[in-house]
């Protein structure tokens, strides 16, 4: 939602007032301002879990995919990406709703993760992780042995 106002010269009082409400009524009104350090968003995510990995889907629209960065250290996954600002050479900015953006995200999961095996892909927005369990993590069947019998 967006909101605008207008504001007659010299009404100093309606001015503080207005520009008060606007930051209170419009959450990103910060992130559009000039002055303001790039805000840090939490990504959205989705996780799936089937007995040999976990699946993570991130809704991260609008970066290169070479600003992404996916760490595992200690058991934590970590999603960091950054959106540059975008610009017309030669023109001015005069309204901005989605300026440069930070995106972090970082969980932990259940079972440890072969690292070696994690896959990241990035298409329309959206960046998707498959997290392998490590071998000792998935599920193994266990025979069982009746005791007293000799196998032979």
């Amino acid at each position: 939602m967006m909101f605008m106002t207008m504001r007659r010269p010299g009404d100093a009082f309606a001015s503080s007032v207005d520009t008060i409400f606007e930051r209170l009524l419009t959450p990103w009104a910060e992130a559009s301002a000039p002055t303001s350090a790039t805000p840090v968003r939490e990504a959205p995510m989705d996780l799936w879990e089937t007995d040999s990995a976990y699946h993570a889907a991130l809704l991260t629209p609008g970066l290169a995919a070479d600003s992404i960065q996916v760490t595992i250290e200690d058991g934590r996954v970590t999603v960091a990406a950054e959106r540059k600002p975008l610009a017309i050479e030669g023109a001015r900015p005069l309204w901005a709703e989605f300026g440069p953006a930070r995106y972090r995200r970082a969980f932990r999961l259940g079972t440890a993760i072969d690292t070696a095996q994690v896959q990241a892909t990035y298409q329309d927005g959206v960046l998707r992780l498959a997290l392998p369990k490590s071998p000792e993590a998935q599920p193994r069947r266990i025979a069982v042995q009746v005791a007293g019998v000799n196998a032979s």
